[in-house]
Parts: C-alpha cells; structure tokens; sequence
C-alpha cells in the first residue's frame, strides 16, 4: 500500500512539472480518471400517477395494506420490488432529503408527506439537499427497494394514482 501512495506521489511530481502537450494530455486523462462518476441510466418515463418512477424494471414483491386473512393477517405500511442489485434509484418527487443512513433516505414533498426510499447502495445525495424526480440518489440497490409513504404521519400506498401510481410497477 505504501508503495502505491508513493508511487501516486511521484506520479502527481512528475505531471505538477511536465510542460507541453504531453504534460497537458496526461494530466487531464488523471483529473477524468480520479474524478469519473458512474454511467447514469435516463430514469423511467411517468406511468399514471403523479410522481416520477423510482426504478426501472421495478417487479412488485409486497403490496401495501393487510397481507393474509385471518389471524395471520398483518398489516404492512410498504412497497417491497424487486430489482437489479446494479439499478439506478431516483428520487421520483419534489423534495428535501431530510435523513440519510447506509441504506436508505427519507424524503419531504411537502403537503405533510413523508418518502422512505430504502434497499439502496452507493447513496449520492446529503441530508438538506432539494432534490427533483429526475434527481440521481442512488446508483445501486441491495436487490429490492422499498417504499414507505406517510400523509400526516399516516401510512399511505406510495402507488396509488395520487402518488407514484403502479404502471411502472410489474406484477410479481
């Protein structure tokens, strides 16, 4: 390890004070390679609500609402899909990121709604920061993404029309 730091520093000496074109050709491919951001998808086209998709490619695992009959029923307050562990996350709506851990944000639109997007890896946006649909915050997934929408502090199906909608979402 110590030898590569070395040889890193050797290498910025040796660009820091070669002229021509040569010097500037080398030094820019370095800047564009320490610097390189993944490739980023478009994000999926709007299917019938009025947020963004999240996803593409997005297969639905678990619905939102009561789940068995009976008294194995439970309820469950999320949208679990399924999809590729290399998947583009967006942000799908208008908002404020107003938490961030390892593996998920949560989100404010505004209107007293809340937007939990977790399952994701590589997160690329910060706390405070005001993002739009098509706004990058993820470039990976852990293989599934769930989606926890409250209204007022109620839980609410993030894929009803008045949302996200579900005609980007497919059936398990």
């Amino acid at each position: 390890m110590a030898m590569l730091a070395a040889g890193f520093v050797l290498l910025a000496v040796f660009l820091l004070h070669t002229q021509g074109a040569l010097g500037a050709s080398m030094r820019n491919e370095l800047d564009t390679w320490l610097h390189r951001k993944p490739p980023v998808a478009t994000p999926p086209a709007s299917a019938g609500g009025h947020w963004a998709p999240v996803a593409a490619g997005a297969k639905l695992v678990t619905g939102f609402g009561w789940q068995g009959q009976g008294a194995t029923a439970r309820w469950n307050p999320q949208v679990v899909l399924r999809v590729s562990p290399h998947t583009s996350v967006w942000a799908g709506v208008n908002g404020r990121v107003v938490s961030r851990t390892a593996h998920q944000i949560v989100l404010q639109p505004g209107r007293g709604l809340t937007l939990r997007e977790s399952g994701l890896t590589d997160i690329q946006v910060s706390v405070g920061e005001r993002v739009a649909p098509a706004t990058l915050v993820a470039t990976g997934t852990e293989g599934r993404i769930a989606l926890v929408l409250w209204d007022q502090g109620l839980p609410v199906n993030p894929l009803a029309p008045a949302f996200f909608g579900s005609g980007w979402v497919t059936a398990r």
